[in-house]
C-alpha cells in the first residue's frame, strides 16, 4: 500500500512529517499536517502521514465532508524507509533524499472525489474527546492541456481547456504536420519522471507518445480524419499500472475550398450597406479629398489567396493606396482557393470637388461646464476649426475652442477661452496661425490675438485694447481678418459705430493701431453689421434706420500702395451678413456682386433655395471660397438627411412640420460661362425640430463647417451617438469634405 502512495507520501513528508515533543503531558500539534496552501491530485486516494508523538493512547481521525467517509490512522509499529528522488513541490523542484517513518508515525489512505475535498484532521484522546482540529483542502483534477502548438497549420478557435473538440486548418502541402501539445508545468504539484513515479502517455489514434516536452511529427493522413487524443496520467508510475486516468480531445482536419469573405475595411468612407458575404459587389462613398483609399479584406478560409485589384495582399492587411478619381471606381477583390476563384467587385464614389460628404460630427466635451448652444458662431483655416460655445442659461457666459485636423485623420480639440459671465463674446476669425477674438468685459473691450506655437499648441499672444478703451458702451461687434490686417467694429458713441484697422509689425510680431473710419455712416443710429476682408478689399454693412431691412449699404474700400483705405462703391443690400472673396461679394439676401474689368461693383444674380419658403432665414449665415457659395437657412423646416435628398417638402406650417426649424444649407457653384446654380441641398445625418443647422456656417478649400446650436444630443465625443436628444440645445458641428 505504502508503495502506490509513495508520491503523496514524499510530499507531505517534505511539508509536515518530523519529530514531536516526547513529553506525553501535552498533545503535539498537528497543523504541519495541513498547512496552508492548496495541494492537487490525479489520484481517487491522498495518503498523509504525520507524528504520533504525545498523543499517547490517543487516536487521529481524518473525515472527508466531500465523500463523507472517515478513516482512523493506522500507527506504524515498525520503520519503513522510502528511496529519494527528484520531486515538484508546488512550484520548485527538489531533491529529497532517502527517508523513514517511524515506530512514531502514523499514516492514512483517504479517498477523494473529482474537484475540491474538504478534510478534516481530529486528535483525539483515548476517551474519544477532540483535543485538536485542523483543516485542509485537497482538488482532485483531470489531465489537461494548456494548448496545441501548430506548424502550417491554426485551430478553428482560440484554445479552452473546457472545449475538448477541434477543427485544424492547414495550408501547408507537405506530407506530415506537427502537432505539439502543451502542457503547464506550474498545474502539476509534483512529477516524477521514472518507474515508480508519476508518468504522462498521450495516446493518438491509438499509437502511444511518451511526454517528452518535444515536438510530436503526424502524418497528413493521420489528419485527414478525426484525430482522438488522449493524455493519461499514471499517478503512480506506468511500471504500476494500478490506476490510469484520462483526459480526451478531438481534432479534424479542414481542408475547406471556400471562398468567401468574412469582412471588407476601408482606409476612408465606410460601405454603404451592412457587409453580407453572400453579397458580390459593395459600394462606399468618400470626399473629394480622398483621393486614394486602401482597402482590406479577411477570407473565410486561412489558405485562400486574396488579391485586390490583382495584387497580392496578406489577409486582414491594407492594400497599397489605390488612386481615386471623382465618380464611380471600381476596385476588384478576388479570393483564389483549390484552383477556383470567387469575384468580388468593390464600387467607391469619390465626390465631386462641387459635391461635398459629412466627414465627422463634432461634440465638446465640456458639457460639464455647462456650456451650450455649440457651433452658434464658426470660423476655417485650413485644417483648423474656430467653434463657440454659449451657456444657454447665462447669455454673458462663453467659451471658444479650436479643433485641427491631425495627421491621422482625427481631431484635437483646445480650449482657447472661457470665462465667468463678465464678457460678452463677439466674434470670432482665423488665418493661418492666428485667431482673433473679439470681447466686451463691462465697459472695457478687447480682442484677444492667440498665435499657434511650434508644438501646435494656441497661446494668448496679444490683447489689443480699443483705441478709445475706455469709452462708455464699446464693444467689439464684429471682427475680420486677411493676412497682416485685422478690422474690427465698435460703438464709438451710443448711436454711432466705428471701423478700427490694425496691421503686424513684421518685426516684433505685434499688433498696431492704423486707422480708424467713421466718417462714411456718421447719421445717428447707424450701426456696423458685419465686415469682411479679403487681401486688400473692404466691405462694411451698415444700417443706418435701426433695423430696417431695406435700409442696408455695403460700403466697398480698397487699399493703395501707400497704404491708405479709399472707398471706391456703395451698394444696396437688403442683408444682415455680407461674405467676400477676391472679385465677388455675395448678401445674405442672395444678391451676387462682381467687380468688372474697371474696378465697379456690378450686381449679376440673385441665388435662391430650391425649396424656398417664408421663414427659412435663408442668408442669416454666408460663406464664400473661390466658386463656391455656402448659404445657411436655419429656420428650413424639411426632415431630410443628407446631401441632396429629394425629400425636400414637409413645409406645411409651423405646427405641423415634422423638422421644424431644423435647418439647412445649400451650395452654389459657378460655371465656366459665370453662372451660379445650386449643386447641393445639405441637412445634418440626424436632422431634428429646432437643431438649427445652418445657424453658422464657414467655407475654406475643400472644407464646409456648419454649426447646429439647437442640436440636442448629450455625447460629448466625435462621431459620437447622434441619435439622443434628451440635452436640449447642446449643439454641434458638421464637417463636410
Amino acid at each position: 500500500m505504502l508503495k502506490r502512495f509513495y508520491i503523496l507520501v514524499l510530499v507531505f513528508f517534505l511539508v509536515g512529517c518530523g519529530g514531536g515533543d516526547s513529553d506525553s503531558a501535552a498533545i503535539a500539534p498537528i497543523s504541519a499536517l495541513f498547512p496552508e496552501l492548496r495541494a492537487y491530485t490525479y489520484s481517487d486516494e491522498v495518503f498523509i502521514s504525520g507524528d504520533m508523538s504525545g498523543i499517547g493512547n490517543g487516536s487521529i481521525e481524518v473525515y472527508n465532508s466531500t465523500t463523507d467517509q472517515k478513516v482512523t490512522a493506522q500507527l506504524l509499529t515498525q520503520q519503513e524507509c522510502y528511496e529519494g528522488g527528484y520531486a515538484w513541490l508546488i512550484f520548485f523542484i527538489v531533491y529529497i533524499d532517502d527517508f523513514c517513518l517511524t515506530d512514531e508515525s502514523f499514516a492514512a489512505v483517504v479517498p477523494v472525489d473529482m474537484g475540491i475535498n474538504n478534510l478534516t484532521a481530529a486528535v483525539m484522546d483515548n476517551r474519544g474527546i477532540v483535543l485538536q482540529t485542523e483543516t485542509y483542502s485537497i482538488e482532485r483534477r483531470m489531465p489537461v492541456l494548456s494548448g496545441f502548438k501548430l506548424k502550417d497549420a491554426e485551430l478553428d478557435k482560440p484554445f479552452d481547456p473546457a472545449t475538448r473538440s477541434y477543427y485544424v486548418r492547414s495550408c501547408s502541402t507537405a506530407e506530415t504536420i506537427w502537432v505539439d501539445p502543451q502542457f503547464d508545468r506550474m498545474d502539476w504539484p509534483y512529477f516524477f519522471d521514472g518507474p515508480n513515479g508519476l508518468d504522462v502517455i498521450i495516446h493518438i489514434n491509438g499509437n502511444e507518445f511518451e511526454i517528452d516536452w518535444n515536438i510530436l511529427e503526424l502524418s497528413a493522413q493521420q489528419l485527414s480524419s478525426d484525430i482522438d487524443i488522449d493524455i493519461v496520467v499514471f499517478p503512480y508510475g506506468k511500471d504500476d499500472m494500478a490506476e490510469s486516468i484520462g483526459t480526451h480531445y478531438s481534432l479534424l482536419l479542414l481542408n475547406s475550398s471556400d471562398k468567401e469573405l468574412l469582412d471588407i475595411n476601408l482606409s476612408a468612407g465606410i460601405l454603404d450597406n451592412i457587409f453580407d458575404p453572400l453579397e458580390s459587389e459593395y459600394h462606399a462613398t468618400v470626399g473629394y479629398v480622398d483621393s486614394s483609399i486602401s482597402v482590406s479584406a479577411t477570407p473565410t478560409d486561412m489558405c485562400a489567396h486574396l488579391t485586390i485589384n490583382s495584387l497580392l495582399v496578406e489577409h486582414n492587411a491594407f492594400s497599397d493606396p489605390i488612386s481615386l478619381g471623382e465618380g464611380l471606381n471600381l476596385i476588384t477583390i478576388d479570393v483564389f482557393n483549390n484552383n477556383e476563384t470567387l469575384e468580388n467587385r468593390l464600387m467607391v464614389y469619390r465626390v465631386s470637388d462641387a459635391e461635398y460628404l459629412q466627414s465627422d460630427y463634432i461634440k465638446l466635451d465640456y458639457i460639464h461646464d455647462g456650456y451650450e448652444y455649440t457651433g452658434r458662431r464658426i470660423a476655417t483655416s485650413g485644417d483648423d476649426i474656430v467653434i463657440e460655445a454659449l451657456d444657454y442659461h447665462s447669455p454673458y457666459r462663453r467659451a471658444v475652442y479650436v479643433a485641427t485636423l491631425t495627421n491621422e485623420g482625427g481631431w484635437s480639440i483646445q480650449r482657447l477661452l472661457s470665462d465667468s459671465g463678465s464678457r460678452t463674446l463677439y466674434d470670432v476669425e482665423i488665418t493661418g496661425n492666428t485667431i482673433v477674438v473679439g470681447v466686451t468685459n463691462s465697459n472695457t473691450d478687447a480682442v484677444y490675438i492667440y498665435e499657434r506655437s511650434q508644438d501646435g499648441l494656441w497661446n494668448n499672444a496679444q490683447q489689443i485694447p480699443s483705441p478709445e478703451y475706455d469709452q462708455v458702451g464699446y464693444s467689439a461687434k464684429s471682427i475680420a481678418i486677411s493676412g497682416n490686417t485685422l478690422v474690427t467694429s465698435r460703438s464709438a458713441e451710443p448711436s454711432i459705430d466705428v471701423v478700427d484697422i490694425y496691421t503686424k509689425d513684421l518685426d516684433s510680431g505685434e499688433w498696431m493701431f492704423d486707422t480708424s473710419i467713421n466718417d462714411l455712416f456718421t447719421a445717428t443710429g447707424s450701426q456696423v453689421y458685419d465686415i469682411v476682408l479679403h487681401e486688400s478689399t473692404l466691405a462694411i454693412l451698415v444700417n443706418k434706420t435701426t433695423n430696417i431691412l431695406n435700409d442696408y449699404t455695403v460700403y466697398i474700400l480698397n487699399r493703395d500702395v501707400s497704404g491708405i483705405w479709399n472707398l471706391v462703391s456703395t451698394l444696396s443690400m437688403p442683408a444682415r451678413t455680407i461674405a467676400l472673396y477676391g472679385n465677388t461679394l455675395v448678401g445674405g439676401s442672395g444678391d451676387v456682386y462682381t467687380k468688372d474689368t474697371t474696378g465697379n461693383w456690378q450686381h449679376t444674380t440673385t441665388l435662391r433655395a430650391s425649396n424656398h419658403n417664408d421663414d427659412d432665414e435663408f442668408g442669416d449665415s454666408i460663406a464664400i471660397w473661390e466658386d463656391t457659395i455656402a448659404i445657411g437657412a436655419h429656420g428650413e423646416d424639411s426632415r431630410a438627411t443628407g446631401v441632396n435628398n429629394s425629400n425636400q417638402g414637409d413645409n406645411l406650417g409651423v405646427f405641423s412640420k415634422s423638422g421644424a426649424n431644423s435647418g439647412a444649407t445649400y451650395i452654389f457653384k459657378r460655371d465656366q460661362s459665370m453662372s451660379w446654380e445650386q449643386t447641393e441641398y445639405i441637412k445634418a445625418s440626424n436632422t431634428n425640430t429646432t437643431d438649427l443647422f445652418g445657424y453658422a456656417i464657414s467655407l475654406s478649400d475643400a472644407m464646409l463647417v456648419v454649426g447646429a446650436p439647437g442640436e440636442s444630443s448629450c455625447d460629448t465625443s466625435i462621431n459620437g451617438n447622434q441619435a439622443d436628444n434628451s440635452c436640449y440645445r447642446r449643439g454641434a458641428v458638421y464637417i463636410y469634405r
